[in-house]
């Protein structure tokens, strides 16, 4: 209940940031836990969310929240409007980024985990995909295993070169990319 609550009042701390300070002001009353309870005042308010998506058995939670905290805040500021994102094009872009990590010796440990301001970071520098241009996760159970990939690779051309095609093998490279990228 408490997170429900939290989750109701950021969105509407959201909606308030980009509304009238008087309706901030009457919705917040609305909620106030002190405030007066019956049926003359209470209404229900329909907020804006992005649907659900099930990540599976991926460690993707991070990159699922902040894609549903991107279509949200889109959907709030813009009604009646449609959003989705790809969380297939994230999943590509974070295995590109840790094995990427791997190869210059930044990161060993090769997992899908990761916090939202990773997810930010990577939107960031690899740009958004819509869902309708690039489904459902590629890799539902973690099985894609491109360390064995890279392992016969000496140069850094070569590594690029096998972390490329192992990526496109397993994920498919996302049908849009941030052009600053390239």
């Amino acid at each position: 209940m408490k997170i429900a609550l939290g989750l109701l009042l950021l969105s509407i701390n959201v909606f308030a940031a980009h509304g009238d300070y008087a309706e901030a002001m009457r919705i917040r009353a609305l909620l106030e836990p002190n405030g007066p309870r019956t049926a003359e005042v209470a209404e229900k308010l329909v907020l804006p969310v992005s649907r659900g998506f099930d990540q599976k058995a991926t460690q993707l939670c991070w990159t699922y929240a902040a894609l549903s905290m991107l279509e949200t805040n889109y959907l709030v500021k813009n009604p009646g409007s449609k959003l989705e994102l790809s969380r297939r094009a994230m999943q590509f872009t974070t295995m590109k980024d840790r094995y990427t990590r791997q190869i210059h010796g930044t990161e060993n440990f090769i997992s899908e985990r990761g916090v939202t301001l990773d997810a930010m970071t990577l939107i960031r520098e690899a740009g958004l995909v819509a869902f309708a241009d690039f489904k459902d996760i590629a890799d539902p159970y973690g099985n894609l295993n491109i360390g064995a990939q890279l392992h016969g690779a000496v140069t850094l051309a070569e590594k690029y070169g096998a972390l490329a095609k192992a990526l496109e093998a397993g994920y498919q490279s996302p049908p849009l990319e941030n052009p600053s990228r390239r």
